[in-house]
């Protein structure tokens, strides 16, 4: 869970970062970043969901 964590956090904040860059600095859509973002919000909306599926069953 940590991992998924730790990952989606790195992930979305270069990826949102280099997306802004992209967009406001050279004024063109970055396509990789935009899908790297939405992918690291997904590793962290997955670690949400596997945290509170721990704290229902009680193993956390």
């Amino acid at each position: 869970m940590i991992t998924f964590l730790s990952a989606g956090i790195v992930v979305t904040l270069l990826s949102i970062s280099l997306f802004g860059y992209g967009w406001i600095i050279g004024q063109e859509f970055l396509f990789g970043p935009f899908i790297a973002s939405l992918i690291g919000i997904n590793f962290l909306f997955i670690t949400y969901i596997q945290y509170k599926q721990m704290k229902e069953d009680g193993s956390l």
